[in-house]
């Protein structure tokens, strides 16, 4: 008799795991994600947050964007700021320095991934993006 309650439980389980709820398309998908996260408030607005020993500034407006890191080591602060058309620069100590193409890239790369990850999934509205309506 307790093996047939615990059968019978199990079935009613799986019938209801079998129920279809509704059918989104993957955009609708991923404009209800961005609403849930409150980006689609983010234009025009700052967001600050530390991670990994730096601060991070993200500044997004009409496809435009500059992402700011900070550190400060001791007696030394370094800024980093990257913006949309790809230009990186990097003050310690408020005076500007010069820094190798090879490691602007480095940098950029690192920035760059801490705002497209923080961002998710607002960059999924990309164009580039390939989405896909899938069972």
């Amino acid at each position: 008799m307790k093996y047939r309650f615990t059968l019978a439980l199990l079935g009613l389980l799986l019938l209801a795991a079998c129920q279809t709820g509704p059918s989104y398309t993957s955009d609708e998908w991923v404009d209800q994600s961005i609403q849930a996260h409150g980006l689609d408030q983010w234009n025009g607005q700052i967001i600050a947050f530390d991670f990994r020993d730096h601060h991070y500034t993200l500044w997004r407006q009409n496809g435009q964007y500059e992402y700011t890191r900070f550190k400060v080591d001791g007696k030394k602060a370094t800024l980093d700021r990257l913006n949309s058309a790809g230009d990186f620069s990097r003050t310690i100590n408020d005076l500007a320095v010069n820094v190798p193409d090879s490691l602007q890239v480095k940098y950029s790369e690192s920035i760059n991934s801490v705002g497209y990850f923080f961002a998710l999934p607002l960059p999924l509205k990309d164009k580039a993006v390939i989405k896909e309506n899938g069972a």
